[in-house]
């Protein structure tokens, strides 16, 4: 193994780990998950919240008034489940189970939609 421990170069731009292999791509390959976790959760806040206020812009009265209390409950929501979370000692993601579905849903609640409607 001569490709052990070698310091960064113009091959291996971060260096080898003890098992020669090239930190760099360890390093892009373990960022895949949460580079996917974020621009879905994204994605997925923009594609609730922007057709809501859009709704709301466009029909105004009641239907702005409704929509808009939806998006402040559950914002306040969120922000009181963290506090109990904290206050408890616990990370503020209820999940367990690593269910990437669930996962997705729970952090475009907490990418807020809900701003976004606004």
């Amino acid at each position: 193994m001569r490709t052990r421990f070698v310091p960064p170069n113009a091959i291996y731009w971060f260096g080898t780990d003890e098992y020669g292999r090239d930190v760099l791509s360890r390093l892009l390959m373990g960022t895949r998950l949460s580079l996917t976790m974020g621009v879905s959760a994204t994605l997925v806040s923009l594609a609730i919240g922007v057709p809501m206020g859009l709704a709301a812009g466009y029909f105004r009265g009641w239907i702005d008034e409704a929509l808009m209390r939806l998006a402040d409950v559950l914002h306040g929501r969120s922000a009181d489940h963290d506090r109990s979370a904290r206050a408890r000692g616990h990370a503020s993601c209820p999940l367990e189970d690593g269910a990437r579905g669930r996962l997705c849903l729970y952090s475009a609640n907490r990418a807020g939609w809900h701003a976004a409607s606004r």
